[in-house]
């Protein structure tokens, strides 16, 4: 638990496991992740949405890293505090019905609270989290080489499914360059923090320069061993250890449609 925390400190990244949700096929989780989002897209009512949530809720419950994921979830919540200010009492005429519990001007603009305003602002605060907690959980849970793979047995073109695999990897790599290149940097005596920063811009070179150096060299690596490997020659590619839909897959599937279904029929 140690290491799976301290790597996680990082940032939104995979955590490994063995639970049932890590074991699903990454195209069943993207689609599910589809459908989802789609279901409190479409829904403007809290309690229809609240369903949505539930079932990422049972997602994160199974996945093993509930604690993780809470935590997590903690980036939203800028987000959310301005989604709740501004559709609370600046949201559009059109939900402005009921109760009005106030109303007055700030400059040149209107604020009212309203009854529908408090159910706008609860419909868009459910969304966010369903929507922003199920993409966070299908990171946390799926590695990127396994999602690259399930992408190109779906028929994604070849070149896409490259850039993207490849951006996903750099992510992690440049987040390693640079704590590497800071703490080398440190050991020659340079200080940083916010204040100097702020003070002394020109600091930020002493890190930007080599990252940039470290990306030209590694894309320069990459590139030659392409080459050598002879990619791009054969049209048609083999692939180690392809990712398969099980029966879990298409019955997690059909529930997840049943969900929607009913959501709908409801609303």
């Amino acid at each position: 638990m140690t290491g799976r925390r301290s790597k996680f400190r990082w940032g939104i990244s995979y955590i490994p496991g063995d639970s049932f949700v890590h074991a699903l096929d990454p195209r069943t989780k993207l689609l599910a992740l589809v459908i989802v989002s789609i279901g409190s897209l479409l829904s403007g009512d809290p309690l229809i949405i609240g369903i949505f949530l539930a079932t990422v809720l049972c997602f994160a419950a199974a996945s093993g890293i509930f604690r993780e994921w809470m935590h997590s979830m903690r980036i939203l919540v800028p987000i959310l505090v301005i989604t709740i200010l501004a559709d609370l009492f600046f949201s559009s005429s059109k939900y402005s019905y009921g109760t009005i519990f106030y109303s007055g001007d700030f400059w040149i603009l209107h604020a009212e609270l309203s009854y529908g305003s408090v159910i706008f602002a609860i419909s868009m605060v459910l969304r966010i989290i369903t929507i922003g907690g199920f993409s966070f959980l299908f990171i946390m849970t799926t590695p990127y080489n396994m999602f690259i793979k399930s992408l190109s047995l779906s028929g994604v073109p070849k070149s896409f499914t490259f850039s993207l695999g490849y951006a996903l990897k750099s992510i992690n790599s440049l987040s390693h360059d640079a704590s590497e290149i800071i703490a080398a940097q440190r050991s020659r005596g340079l200080v940083f923090s916010r204040e100097l920063l702020f003070r002394e811009p020109v600091r930020i070179l002493s890190i930007f320069v080599p990252m940039v150096v470290t990306v030209m060299n590694r894309a320069d690596q990459v590139s030659d061993a392409m080459q050598c490997r002879g990619y791009g020659l054969n049209k048609k590619q083999t692939m180690y250890m392809p990712p398969v839909m099980e029966k879990k897959d298409y019955i997690l599937l059909f529930v997840v449609v049943v969900i929607l279904a009913i959501s709908i029929l409801i609303g």
